[in-house]
């Protein structure tokens, strides 16, 4: 028991409990409600969709189903999965979950592991800089709660997957410093981490490995000039180098093989997808702005009414999502001291202890990450008068063309600012008496704090009630098919997967773009009509599901006259109705208002 509480055992154990109790606190209440709760936007149905398809590994094991043939969904065609890439990994680690808990435990529990492994990353790659454990966390407080992370847990679970960026990072440092075989293959460990839950993160690793070899390479020039060094790379290092692309292989394969394999299958059809693709429109939509990462959260419960000010302005964005970018002004003015000092210690003005030469090369590379990131995160061209200043993303479209959100970069500009800020912080208690330190410690924990505060319960909400329809369905005895009206030909609907969840039917729902499936249901857009109705009874369809309110929320007079016609259409028989069900505390705005719903049979 001594030795575990002493020295650095004790220091470790306390930073995982600070880092959870923060992860815990910055989440409340959601680590007491795995179960029935996630954090999100109030009104966004993403997660929803993330969800179902979590239940659908789930229930694909149980049932001894291809997960990559969707067979409940657009049929009688289903969805052939392995068009699109996946991340087998994540899917496994999902599908355990889902087994050991259910799909929303499995997607709650995922996000609050991100935060706090995020900050637990970081804080080793901090630590290993600064050899300061409070420096390091604060690194790590910063890197793990900033608007990035929060707004795309809220909205996007893969890229809640930041930990894995420290970590390949750290170990780019360590086998710089120290070119052995465990550097080397943890290097390539960790990259393939970061490409078997995302290929963004993955996409923003090969852009920081081409940084940090650049930069080494500056590095090594410079030295080498005055002292005739060392050649940059042996024999031996080569050798490790193709080890640590080896275990990269080896880690991501499973992840690479899924895009490779759809390609070589049918490359025609993959390369002319939508999600292949992107527009060149989103480059300009989906790119930091001026004050992106200058403005406070939107979240802020102070500060966030004068962001949203500028939503929707050329100097912010319009996306609460993406356009969140905050780097925290108290992060920037430790970045600063940092800065300051570095160049005194550069120039000869100050020679005295700090920064040794792990820091000054980690420094150096910190600073440059942290421009080309924000470089590479905006629009594809500057407008100077008449004139275009072309920037990385409109040539990189052109080689990556599925890549459209380069704001997402942001979060390697604050991954650099992250370590930066500490430090910062760093070199300020370094210079500091005992008392002005702890006094200096609190004060700026508490501001970086305060600088990315939201208030946490205003982003948990309950999902777990089910509205009666679906409870309805579920009870109907036998296997059979459904249709849920409006029909989601554009755009696939996440509380239709969600709730498909609850009543296990088959569904003609949510067709891929681009394929037959997709063009029946076009055609069947207004089921008013006799041939819907025809068509319909061909496919199978016993019941069709129609949400009222989603046609008078339109307030389109042809969705009303729509409406009428569905009730006195000979080719239906109105089987039940559900009256609107009253609206439900704490609950995701998508479902707390459950909309009044009308069962029709389909009848000859």
């Amino acid at each position: 028991m001594k030795t575990l509480l002493s020295g650095k055992k004790f220091g470790n154990l306390t930073t995982v409990l600070l880092l959870f109790v923060l992860t815990a606190l910055f989440t409340f209440p959601l680590i007491f409600r795995l179960n029935t709760s996630i954090a999100g936007f109030h009104d966004t149905d993403e997660p929803f969709g993330v969800i179902w398809y979590i239940w659908w590994l789930k229930y694909a094991l149980l049932k001894g189903l291809n997960y990559d043939f969707i067979s409940i969904l657009s049929v009688p065609f289903g969805i052939d999965d392995t068009q699109v890439p996946s991340y087998p990994l994540w899917i496994a680690f999902s599908r355990t979950l889902a087994l050991a808990g259910g799909e929303i435990f499995a997607f709650s529990f995922q996000i609050l592991l991100n935060f706090f492994l995020s900050g637990l990353t970081m804080f080793f790659l901090a630590y290993h800089l600064t050899r300061r454990r409070f420096s390091a966390i604060v690194s790590g407080l910063i890197f793990a709660f900033c608007p990035y992370h929060f707004f795309h847990s809220w909205q996007h679970l893969s890229l809640s997957y930041i930990q894995w960026l420290p970590l390949y990072i750290l170990f780019l440092l360590k086998a710089r410093e120290e070119p052995n075989v465990k550097n080397a293959v943890f290097a390539g460990l960790a990259l393939g981490l970061v490409a078997s839950f995302d290929y963004y993160y993955f996409y923003f690793s090969i852009v920081a490995t081409a940084v940090f070899v650049l930069y080494s390479l500056l590095t090594h020039y410079r030295i080498s000039r005055h002292s005739g060094g060392k050649p940059l790379l042996g024999f031996r290092g080569i050798k490790l180098i193709f080890l640590s692309i080896g275990v990269f292989f080896l880690t991501a394969l499973p992840s690479l093989y899924t895009v490779l394999r759809a390609l070589l299958s049918r490359p025609k059809v993959i390369l002319a997808s939508r999600n292949f693709v992107r527009s060149f429109n989103d480059l300009l939509w989906q790119s930091a702005r001026p004050l992106s990462y200058l403005l406070p959260s939107t979240e802020h419960p102070v500060l966030g009414r004068i962001t949203k000010m500028f939503i929707g302005s050329p100097l912010y964005g319009h996306s609460f999502t993406e356009h969140n970018l905050y780097l925290g002004w108290v992060n920037i003015f430790l970045v600063f001291v940092a800065c300051k000092f570095y160049r005194r210690r550069s120039s000869g003005i100050d020679r005295a202890g700090g920064m040794g030469e792990r820091e000054r090369f980690a420094f150096g590379f910190f600073v440059f990450l942290g421009l080309a990131a924000w470089w590479f995160s905006q629009p594809p061209w500057w407008k100077i008068g008449t004139l275009r200043v072309f920037m990385p993303s409109y040539f990189m479209y052109n080689l990556l063309p599925m890549f459209r959100a380069y704001c997402r970069f942001g979060i390697i500009v604050m991954l650099a600012v992250s370590v930066l800020a500490g430090m910062g912080l760093n070199l300020l208690l370094q210079k500091s008496r005992r008392g002005k330190k702890i006094f200096l410690a609190v004060l700026f924990s508490g501001l970086i704090l305060f600088d990315f505060l939201i208030i946490p319960p205003q982003h948990v909400f309950n999902i777990s009630s089910v509205p009666e329809v679906y409870t309805w369905i579920k009870d109907q005895p036998g296997e059979f098919i459904i249709v849920e009206y409006p029909l989601d030909y554009k755009e696939t609907s996440g509380i239709y997967l969600f709730y498909q969840r609850i009543h296990g039917k088959l569904m003609i729902n949510s067709p891929p773009s681009n394929t037959q499936a997709e063009k029946i249901l076009i055609s069947i857009r207004k089921l008013s009509e006799p041939y819907s109705h025809s068509v319909l009874k061909r496919m199978g369809v016993r019941y069709a599901i129609v949400h009222r309110n989603s046609y008078v929320q339109t307030g389109l007079v042809e969705s009303l006259e729509e409406l009428d016609k569905i009730g006195s259409s000979p080719g239906l028989k109105l089987i039940k109705q559900f009256p609107q069900e009253p609206a439900k505390e704490n609950t995701a705005a998508l479902l707390a208002d459950f909309g009044a719903v009308d069962v029709y049979e389909i009848v000859p």
